[in-house]
């Protein structure tokens, strides 16, 4: 990112921590079973839940961190508060944990562009999991904690040994590429074989000044090219004119001026964010086993400047933090990474890299509802039979997609005698809404790729 600097802020953690933490509910015990009336539906019905019934035990954690010039602060921050705000609450709950690191930088290619690529390495640290050797006790680049086993392959606190390698330096590429930095690392990458576990939950961490600019490297080609070329100059706002599209604003994208309505572009040299997407999705075997959480720039402001430093060159405006403030550090909009995050519904987040967690509600919703999926938690207004003897929601449950093109199969409650996998509805303290109420089930073992779904009788006002 170009060198223009405010304060520093703490790093918004909290709510990330409260969305990973939330992963560890899926074993609590049940404190009580709620009642159910045997009525049938004759009104709205809502999808209380639908989640996979496999229990949840392991946690493969991949921290995208950009390492460009303008990133010491921001990793320093994210270091200091990782084991509070973080690893602790996930120890604590028992869960398996691999934790990589990855930069952001994956070159650009047979272009020759300073600090990305050369004539030995093209292709920077390819996704690669970063892990200096004196960071674990094992010949591992990534850390391993597993309460159940006692195995861990680092000394000290676990939050010493992340911050030996999310410290990950300043050296790297400009052009941030976040999304395919993460794909490398995750398509069956030699170098980090055993990271990914089948059998694990997947968080993507991504903490960034700059939005992403994963590209066909033709997208850094022509060093020489003016303002009114094709590519224009080279600089980061190509990653915008090509990544970016916007609905309101000038029909030059490089006229000076404001933006809004924007979205990522689907048909330029700038990759696709839906391919990261759907990457994601089929490498888990669908999203409710992957996780997103992005610390980026805000998109509230979006911007289109002449540059500081050079005459007659379009740039984009910081969203957050001051162009003359050289104290700090700000943070571009990150219009990409926003569209990325939210594609993946609940379980994926957004927050501002410049703002603190506290005043953002909205995180700490997502996070609640974060903890109320990984829980079992039914969601939703539910209707209430009989307030008089407690509540009495109207339920039904199956098990969507149990084999593959079979139908769906219905389930019975528990204790009606009707053998196979039941299901009963029950009072869980972890489920923070107003009926507290998760679904457990019973009986014979579910096939282990099905979903199950709840669907409840809406409260209609």
């Amino acid at each position: 990112m170009s060198p223009h600097h405010v304060a520093p802020r703490p790093l918004p953690l909290a709510p990330l921590a409260l969305a990973l933490a939330s992963l560890a509910v899926l074993g609590a015990t049940a404190t009580g079973c709620a009642e159910q009336a045997s009525i049938g539906f004759n009104g709205p019905a809502v999808v209380a839940l639908d989640l996979p019934v496999a229990q949840l035990d392991a946690v493969d954690v991949l921290f995208v961190i950009d390492n460009s010039l303008s990133m010491q602060d921001e990793q320093i921050e994210l270091a200091d508060g990782i084991e509070v705000r973080l690893f602790a609450p996930l120890l604590g709950s028992g869960l398996d944990l691999h934790i990589g690191v990855i930069s952001t930088d994956v070159g650009t290619g047979d272009n020759m562009v300073g600090g990305c690529s050369n004539e030995t390495n093209r292709n920077g640290d390819n996704g690669v999991l970063w892990q200096p050797e004196e960071c674990t006790a094992a010949d591992n680049n990534f850390l391993i904690d597993s309460p159940s086993t006692g195995d861990r392959n680092y000394e000290g606190d676990l939050g010493d040994a992340f911050a030996c390698a999310g410290l990950i330096g300043t050296d790297g590429c400009g052009f941030e590429q976040p999304l395919e930095s993460m794909r490398r690392a995750l398509s069956d990458n030699p170098a980090n074989a055993g990271f990914l576990r089948d059998d694990a939950a997947l968080v993507v961490v991504i903490v960034t000044d700059e939005d992403d600019c994963s590209a066909n490297p033709d997208l850094f080609a022509n060093h020489d090219a003016d303002v009114d070329s094709d590519l224009g100059p080279l600089d980061s706002f190509r990653c915008f004119e090509f990544g970016v599209t916007c609905a309101d604003g000038p029909d030059d994208p490089r006229a000076p001026g404001r933006r809004q309505q924007c979205a990522p572009r689907e048909d330029s040299l700038v990759r696709s964010v839906a391919s990261y997407v759907d990457f994601l999705s089929d490498l888990k075997g669908g999203r409710p086993l992957v996780h997103v959480a992005v610390i980026a720039g805000p998109t509230d402001s979006i911007e289109v400047i002449e540059n500081a430093r050079r005459d007659n060159i379009p740039s984009l405006a910081l969203s957050c933090g001051s162009e003359s403030d050289e104290s700090g550090f700000g943070a571009s909009p990150a219009v990409r990474l926003e569209a990325f995050a939210n594609s993946f519904g609940p379980r994926g987040s957004f927050e501002s890299i410049c703002g603190r967690f506290g005043s953002s509600r909205e995180i700490e919703q997502l996070a609640d509802r974060l903890r109320r999926e990984t829980a079992r938690c039914l969601s939703g207004d539910l209707a209430d039979v009989d307030r008089a003897a407690g509540m009495q929601p109207v339920c039904r449950a199956y098990l969507r997609n149990p084999s593959a093109g079979s139908p769906n199969l219905d389930l019975a409650r528990c204790g009606t005698d009707s053998g196979g996998t039941c299901y009963r509805l029950i009072r869980e303290p972890a489920c923070r809404t107003a009926h507290g109420l998760a679904v457990e089930l019973g009986g014979s073992a579910p096939p282990p790729d099905a979903n199950v779904v709840v669907e409840c009788l809406a409260n209609v006002p």
